[in-house]
């Protein structure tokens, strides 16, 4: 699996998949994969392309994008860490020991990342919440994801391995053209 950070570009949702798309190809050797074939459909929400066996998952926050890419179902969030009514928030969308767990909002955008990222996989979305407790999902991996010291991200997949590709450098040399 490869996350795929952006920090400081305005690309376009789909601009930005189909230049991970290529990168993904070429460091993973995905034969017979031709990425100008893909597209892209939304199912409940949920992207993926029509005629790849390739999956992905995308979110964007200030001045952050990323986008996870794998052979095997993926989701992903982040999110900035800002001052918001967390508790508040906790008590209607998190289990009771979740909600409990929160002392200050990294806390809070912890569970809430893990949980966007897991309902993103599963595609059932945010009224699915408080069906389960993010930390006692065992079949799947759910890993935190290093992006920033005020962000919290993470990523939900079949895969363990990460590795980390900054889309960044390519914005600043002018190699993605958008």
């Amino acid at each position: 699996m490869i996350i795929f950070l952006c920090r400081d570009g305005d690309i376009g949702t789909d601009e930005l998949v189909a230049e991970c798309l290529k990168i993904y190809i070429e460091r993973t050797g995905a034969d017979g994969v031709i990425p100008y074939d893909a597209r892209i459909k939304r199912i409940n929400g949920k992207p993926f392309f029509e005629n790849l066996d390739i999956y992905f998952s995308y979110t964007d926050t200030e001045r952050l994008q990323i986008v996870a890419m794998s052979r095997n179902n993926v989701g992903v969030d982040a999110e900035y860490i800002r001052d918001v009514r967390y508790k508040r928030i906790a008590d209607r969308f998190f289990t009771h020991g979740e909600a409990l767990s929160i002392k200050k909002p990294r806390d809070f955008f912890n569970i809430w990342t893990a949980k966007e990222a897991y309902s993103k996989y599963t595609a059932l979305g945010i009224a699915s919440f408080r069906q389960f407790d993010i930390k006692k999902i065992s079949d799947i991996f759910v890993t935190r994801l290093e992006v920033g010291e005020n962000y919290s991200a993470h990523c939900v997949s079949a895969d363990n391995a990460v590795e980390y590709y900054d889309m960044s450098v390519l914005l600043k040399r002018g190699a993605i053209d958008y």
